[in-house]
Parts: C-alpha cells; sequence; structure tokens
C-alpha cells in the first residue's frame, strides 16, 4: 500500500461529500460552511470552486445531467453548466434549525440522506450540536421522500454491500456504524443491529463519511481520530490509514479503475495547537490501499 499525499492544501473548514463521476473523471466535493463546490481533475490537475447560495454537505450525480444537492434547506437540484438551481424537497421546512448532512445515492438510484441540528449558525460562527435532532430519509426520483428514524444527533455513513442485500449508517455520536438488512427492489430498511461499536475507545474519535470496495469491506472515516479503518463485513478492522490530520469527515474510490480512496478533512473546531501540529488539516487526500472501489449509480430523477 502507497502512502498517503496531500492532493489539495486547501483547509476547508468541513470538507464532506466527496464522489467521483465517470462522466467526467472529476472529484467533487463541498466545504460546507463555506457554501462552496469543488471539483478536481486529476488528468488535468484542473481544480474549480463554485459559490452556492446554501450550505451544500453533500451530493450525488444525476443521470439528467448535474447533480442532486443535500442543503442546509433540503435537496435541490443543481446544474453548473444550466446554472439549475431547483429545490427536489423540503422535509425538515418546518424543523428550520436542522440541516442535512451526509447521503449518497443506492444502485437503484434513490437519493438517501440524513439530517442533524445545524451546528453552524447563520452568520458563520460555529454552535455546539445539539442531541437527536436528526432524521433519515429516502427521496425517490419521481419527488416522494420517506422517513426511517428519528432521533438522530448526527447522519453519517451510506453504504450498500455489493449483493445490495445490506446497508450501513451511523449516528456519529452513538459511535456505532450499524447494519441493516436492505430490499433493493423495494428500497426499505429493516433488522437494524450493530456493525461496528467503538465507544470503548476514545482515541478512535466518532464515525463519518464512509465507502464499500469491492471486497464489500467498509472504508470508515474517524472524525478526531486521524484515520481511517477498513471494516470487514463481520466488523472486524482489518486495516488503518493514519493521517496527517485529526478531523477526517469522508471518502470515496475514483480514478482509473476506481483505485484510489481521496479522503475529505476539516480544521472545524481545531484549537490553534491542533494546526501548529498537523498543519494540512482540511486538506484533500489520497491514497491506492490495494482494493478497488465500486461505480457510483446517478440518481434517476
Amino acid at each position: 500500500m502507497k502512502q498517503v499525499t496531500c492532493v489539495l492544501d486547501c483547509k476547508h473548514e468541513l470538507g464532506e461529500g466527496p464522489i467521483w463521476t465517470e462522466r467526467d473523471q472529476s472529484l467533487y466535493w463541498t466545504d460546507i460552511p463555506a457554501r462552496q463546490i469543488h471539483c478536481y481533475t486529476p488528468k488535468t490537475k484542473k481544480h474549480q470552486v463554485y459559490d452556492v447560495p446554501e450550505m451544500v454537505t453533500t451530493l450525488a450525480e444525476r443521470a439528467r445531467g448535474g447533480f442532486i444537492l443535500a442543503t442546509d434547506k433540503g435537496v435541490v437540484l443543481w446544474d453548473p453548466a444550466t446554472k439549475l438551481w431547483q429545490r427536489f424537497a423540503s422535509p425538515e421546512a418546518d424543523l428550520p434549525d436542522n440541516r442535512m448532512n451526509d447521503g449518497k445515492t443506492d444502485r437503484q438510484g434513490r437519493f438517501w440522506a440524513g439530517s442533524m441540528y445545524n451546528n453552524w449558525a447563520p452568520d458563520g460562527a460555529n454552535r455546539p450540536i445539539l442531541p437527536r435532532r436528526g432524521n433519515l430519509y429516502r427521496f425517490d426520483p419521481n419527488g416522494t421522500f420517506k422517513r426511517f428514524e428519528s432521533g438522530i444527533s448526527c447522519s453519517n455513513t451510506f453504504c450498500w454491500s455489493p449483493d445490495d442485500k445490506t446497508f450501513y449508517f451511523a449516528d456519529s455520536f452513538s459511535n456505532v456504524i450499524s447494519a441493516y438488512d436492505f430490499n433493493a427492489k423495494t428500497g426499505e430498511i429493516s433488522n437494524k443491529r450493530p456493525l461496528f461499536d467503538s465507544s470503548g475507545d476514545a482515541t478512535l474519535g466518532v464515525p463519518d463519511g464512509s465507502e464499500i470496495d469491492a471486497e464489500g469491506y467498509l472504508w470508515n472515516t474517524r472524525y478526531g481520530g486521524g484515520c481511517v479503518l477498513r471494516i470487514a463485513p463481520d466488523g472486524r478492522v482489518v486495516q488503518r490509514i493514519d493521517m496527517p490530520c485529526r478531523r477526517i469527515t469522508s471518502c470515496i474510490f475514483g480514478g482509473p479503475g476506481l483505485k484510489t480512496l481521496y479522503i475529505v478533512t476539516a480544521r472545524d473546531g481545531a484549537p490553534p495547537a491542533e494546526l501548529a501540529d498537523w498543519p494540512l488539516a482540511g486538506g484533500l487526500f489520497a491514497i491506492e490501499p490495494g482494493v478497488g472501489g465500486l461505480p457510483q449509480v446517478p440518481f434517476a430523477g
């Protein structure tokens, strides 16, 4: 396995939601409080920044072109080429202090996302996260949506096993990544059980975003833990990648053959001493871990 390299020293407050697009062979991700979407094309090393009117927390490619976004106001359709910015769903219009957080499309083209209390005030100040304000949703291509769970502190980790029989999800501050039975045809989840419980090890921080590799193992980023863990389907940690910063937020496979694991990070809330010790905090990183990923399916709506 090769070493972790810093692709961009971009010093994001809260880098999140990375995706790899086959359409233009590029990586997209967001800096939530900056209200920016970033795009990096490895072949040309071109880095583009799009300023957007809402705090985008995650995104997915859209089959019709452009993207579907989760934001602090709900779910939006966005296309940088046509300047489209269109509200798709507002599941929490009655909860103005909430925002969406992590999310991803399943292989049937449905968009899943979860919410949390908005820890970024309107003036940009970071504020404490209030517990159990969030919900877990599925957004269908026809514009309808369904809520599956409530009482969530911080929604993270949206992944499916290669055989589409298992869904993975984490409420970060429970320190538990959960597995569910997944019905790919109906988009229903059931039989929730713990996959990996890290509540007994404070050095690992909390579980943040994740991705599945081609062998069905979960790569989980550890916010505050300074590492990425590869977790087997039976919950065993089989590999650990130590990172040159502490606040690791999400990852995605990309590049030729989906052999590169791209990792986004954050600086939010870090004291000066931590930033002095870890000056690359908030950067975009990459590593070739020796196993590849699976193609992402665009949103079908």
